[in-house]
């Protein structure tokens, strides 16, 4: 039997310095993954299977600036809403113009009696300008989803909206039906397309809401052994919370808390001739 020849494999040097470094930064790939993955889990608020995903900025920075009463659950369920609409926009090809939400500006600005009452109004309720238009955005992207399954009414149909709901009301106050039917079959519309926004949106969050995973309500539920790295998040949001409270405490009180009068000292009454003739008497 012929003795196996022995294969033997010489690496030189600088292969193994080259392998070294390759391997080191497919390891530091790999931390680095991690540590990303890390800090987004971190930054996370509420997500869902459907890829809805609420972070942390969106909730702290709009729950701060905000001058209306609200809740970082509200503040929630108005991301993922804007979320679900965008997404159902892109899905049907829908577009909002930039003319169409500064038709709706100028229409505002009119109702408010002019630009600078309708600025001073928006920013008491903690509103930039361009916040409204991204909710006007939304509003208008919404109105046409919802439109395709608008149905025109019947005459019929208008003149019992218009005796049941606007008959006794200021603009319609004493105006016949027949006069008014344009402005009515507007309203009309205005009011059924509102319907069908709230129904369409309320199922669609409805099915959102089912599968939720809110990290503010229960931080270890979801991610089971790494509830500590929610805390952060939680702690922050908590502290807006306690800030944004005290600070509409400190201005409830300095409004319903009036300077009371100071009390007048009360001079004795003046004893008239005849009274003091009577006192006399007794």
């Amino acid at each position: 039997m012929s003795k196996a020849k022995k294969i033997q494999l010489k690496v030189s040097p600088q292969t193994i310095k080259i392998l070294k470094v390759v391997f080191t930064f497919v390891i530091l790939l790999f931390a680095l993954d991690a540590a990303i993955q890390f800090y987004v889990k971190q930054t996370v608020v509420a997500e869902s299977p459907q890829g809805y995903v609420v972070k942390k900025s969106d909730i702290v920075n709009r729950f701060l600036r905000t001058k209306l009463p609200t809740t970082p659950q509200v503040l929630i369920e108005y991301e993922i809403s804007k979320q679900i609409i965008s997404r159902e926009a892109k899905k049907q090809g829908i577009n909002v113009t930039k003319a169409e939400i500064e038709q709706e500006i100028e229409q505002l600005k009119k109702s408010y009696g002019g630009e600078q009452v309708f600025l001073r109004t928006i920013q008491a309720q903690g509103l930039t300008l361009e916040d409204l238009k991204q909710l006007i955005k939304m509003k208008l992207t919404l109105e046409k989803i919802v439109e395709k399954d608008y149905k025109e009414p019947t005459q019929k149909d208008l003149e019992e909206f218009f005796n049941q709901n606007l008959k006794d009301s200021p603009e319609f106050k004493g105006k016949k039906f027949k006069d008014v039917v344009n402005k009515v079959k507007e309203t009309y519309k205005k009011v059924k397309i509102n319907e069908l926004e709230k129904a369409w949106l309320d199922s669609k969050m409805s099915e959102v809401s089912s599968s939720l995973h809110n990290y503010l309500e229960e931080p270890y539920k979801y991610w089971p052994g790494k509830g500590l790295a929610r805390l952060p998040v939680i702690r922050e949001i908590v502290q807006a919370i306690e800030k944004k409270t005290k600070e509409h405490k400190k201005q409830t009180q300095s409004q319903t808390q009036k300077p009371k009068p100071t009390p007048t000292e009360k001079k004795p009454a003046k004893t008239t001739p005849t009274q003091k003739t009577e006192n006399k008497k007794k």
